[in-house]
């Protein structure tokens, strides 16, 4: 297991980045937010979008999830020698998150007859303890705590 900070910036962050890590696991990859500095900081660290198999939003403010939509459109837009080969990557919440992820992707995805559900899979978090590629993950849920009236949830990570 590595986990890799892609960056150490607050949500304002002019050059360290937004706060978000990789989770490398065996074969998975788990991004855990995806802040609007984040193609820059996987860039950086040589992190192709189809090396990503989840990506976890803990909250929707703007440094945590405002890059899913073009990370998600990148994904779905890529082509092997020609061929379009879309790399539909699972996005996880916890259920009560779906409106919000909803409100930050339908704006810039649902068009040409395509929605956003088109571009990625989605599955819910709920509190408790999940094992990932033999890696633990708790969800411990944290509404209010950051911001009042925001569903949020933080990971204990334990190999």
């Amino acid at each position: 297991m590595r986990l890799v900070a892609l960056g150490v910036g607050s949500g304002f962050a002019m050059d360290q980045f937004h706060s978000n890590y990789l989770l490398e696991a065996g074969q998975a990859r788990l991004l855990i937010d995806a802040g609007t500095t984040i193609r820059y900081s996987l860039a950086k660290a040589g992190v192709t979008l189809r090396d990503i198999t989840y990506i976890l939003i803990t909250h929707f403010h703007h440094d945590h999830a405002g890059g899913l939509s073009e990370l998600l459109l990148k994904g779905y837009w890529t082509f092997d020698e020609g061929i379009h080969k879309p790399h539909l990557m699972t996005v996880v919440i916890r259920e009560e998150q779906l409106q919000d992820l909803e409100a930050t992707l339908a704006p810039s995805m649902n068009n040409q007859g395509m929605t956003w559900r088109d571009f990625c899979h989605v599955v819910f978090f709920e509190e408790g303890e999940y094992e990932v590629a033999g890696v633990k993950l708790n969800c411990i849920v944290t509404d209010d705590l950051h911001c009042e009236g925001m569903e949020s949830y933080a990971l204990r990570i334990e190999e």
